[in-house]
């Protein structure tokens, strides 16, 4: 089980399943492993004043929800016995679902947008015991509903972090 959690997104909780290959504690040189992770998440706001997100005089307030759902596969293989490197396809849907509260016939307009994200990661993750250090990078193709364009990009993440188990 794990928490993804996000600044500009609502939390992800989620699972990660290996269905193939030993585990983390368990691999040695040689392993390949096959695992799925799933994840969704929700929220919503309430704001009574145009001081959130949608600012106009006309607007009294609005009400957003926002849902997630994300599913991705990873494939695993050490080279070596403390490190892995993977590559993994990963799928991400969001739904926003706005309702204005309007002084003008805007009143009670309903706006959905939906929001597809694909992406490639590729990785390599080098184990210390107990510490781990963690370089991703990906490409990642975003597609908004309310935009006929597809935006692609590229990420490179570094991360430091420790395993209680």
């Amino acid at each position: 089980l794990y928490i993804k959690p996000s600044l500009t997104t609502p939390v992800l909780t989620g699972f990660k399943f290996q269905f193939y290959g030993q585990s983390r504690k368990e691999a040695k040189k040689g392993n390949t492993s096959v695992a799925l992770t799933m994840a969704s998440a929700n929220s919503s706001e309430e704001v009574d004043d145009s001081s959130g997100i949608i600012v106009f005089d006309d607007i009294r307030g609005y009400s957003m929800g926002h849902n997630i759902s994300d599913i991705s596969i990873i494939l695993g293989h050490r080279f070596k016995e403390d490190t892995l490197t993977y590559v993994s396809i990963n799928k991400s849907m969001n739904t926003v679902n706005i309702n204005i509260k309007s002084n003008t016939p805007l009143d009670g307009e309903k706006i959905t947008m939906t929001n597809n994200v694909t992406g490639l990661n590729i990785g390599v993750v080098r184990y210390w015991e107990k510490y781990f250090l963690n370089l991703e990078g990906s490409v990642q193709e975003n597609q908004w509903s309310k935009n006929s364009e597809k935006t692609t990009y590229a990420n490179l993440n570094f991360n430091l972090g420790w395993t209680w188990n």
